[in-house]
């Protein structure tokens, strides 16, 4: 099996990859269309590996769910009893045309990686849980490059602003039925009151359940933390992957994530850490009021101000990014861990990074092949 055919046969076998296909799990469907997003060079081997799976499974919503087992299983249970692929080509004994074990070749791989899917299927695992066939129609996706700020009028009546760098997808039944969005990246929501019709917005590492609020989330794919802040109303915040857990938010509350942390024991943690504990993986504490910007830091870039607040130099840099469009760089990776803070009102890169230059001695830049922003010192 060669490299490519091993990848599908993981995809495949992955839970959460089969919800991103038959659109099951939000936030599956969040964290693979940010692979997709991200990670560009893995996208043919999704795309071809969901497109068998659908395959697959419009074959067994036609109602050819018995043949199109028996003779996958057929298939399974000859590589299992043959042991490799040369053996099953074999059976054909010397009546095998050269078309036809080249088809052989093509179509074991396939077998192999489908495997675990296909016993389910005979099992009727898939036609319990993915009882109702693909959606037809289309979702619609929302983007802010680099650089951008974008503002959305939902049908609902809901307002979203979108910042540099973010996409927000939109399954062509919101409204009807339920209120789901998908985001990747950072977005302020405006949420209509519907009581019985509460919005949920996944991320690739939270979800947030809501009535009728005003908030913000910030969830790249590309950042260590996650966070939610509530500027009024209620939200409720699931992370799965710190215990399942679920934190409830007040007016003028966030919660921070941190996602690299995930792995280990999630402790939620009322109020700012202290100097020297560990950051815990769940933390929630009061919003920042800016002295000065007279107003929120974490919604500040809604009103085209970017606020940097005592953060390290490559945290700013992402920041950066995002913002203008352009890349940033260091030469000495130590550099990244300066603090900084500064407050501007639709700033001009320039500004801020000759503000930079004059609180942190030493420290300049230069713009390097392709426009990019070199940090040096």
């Amino acid at each position: 099996m060669n490299g490519f055919d091993a990848e599908i046969e993981q995809l495949m076998n992955d839970a959460s990859f089969l919800n991103f296909c038959f659109g099951k799990d939000q936030q599956d469907i969040a964290l693979w269309e940010t692979v997709l997003l991200t990670q560009p060079q893995k996208k043919e081997a999704i795309l071809e590996a969901r497109r068998r799976l659908l395959a697959l499974a419009e074959a067994v919503w036609e109602g050819e769910r018995q043949l199109a087992v028996e003779r996958l299983r057929e298939g399974i249970e000859k590589l299992g009893q043959q042991g490799n692929i040369e053996q099953l080509e074999g059976e054909a004994g010397g009546t095998d045309t050269g078309e036809e074990r080249i088809f052989l070749r093509k179509i074991s791989p396939w077998l192999r990686a489908a495997a675990v899917v296909l016993l389910l299927l005979a099992g009727g695992w898939l036609i319990y849980r993915y009882s109702s066939r693909p959606q037809t129609g289309s979702a619609q996706e929302f983007l802010a490059s680099r650089g951008e700020r974008k503002t959305l009028h939902l049908p609902d009546g809901t307002t979203v602003i979108l910042n540099g760098g973010s996409r927000l997808l939109m399954p062509a039944e919101f409204g009807s039925a339920s209120r789901e969005l998908t985001l990747s990246g950072e977005a302020f929501f405006d949420v209509a009151k519907d009581a019985g019709r509460p919005m949920v917005i996944h991320t690739p590492f939270i979800a947030i359940k809501v009535l009728g609020t005003t908030f913000n989330v910030r969830a790249y794919p590309d950042e260590p933390t996650a966070e939610a802040a509530l500027v009024k109303g209620v939200i409720e915040v699931h992370y799965s992957k710190a215990g399942d857990k679920n934190v409830l938010l007040h007016p003028m509350q966030k919660v921070v994530i941190n996602i690299a942390d995930s792995l280990r024991e999630s402790t939620i943690v009322t109020g700012e850490a202290g100097k020297g504990e560990k950051t815990p993986v769940v933390r929630v504490g009061a919003l920042h009021k800016s002295r000065l910007l007279n107003g929120l830091a974490e919604t500040a870039w809604t009103e085209n101000k970017l606020v940097f607040d005592d953060e390290p130099l490559g945290t700013i840099a992402g920041k950066l990014e995002k913002w203008f469009g352009t890349e940033v760089g260091f030469e000495d990776e130590g550099l990244k861990s300066l603090p900084f803070t500064g407050t501007y009102d639709a700033p001009k890169l320039e500004t801020v990074l000759e503000a930079m230059q004059t609180a942190i001695p030493g420290l300049q830049y230069r713009r390097g092949e392709g426009g990019k922003i070199v940090i040096y010192r």
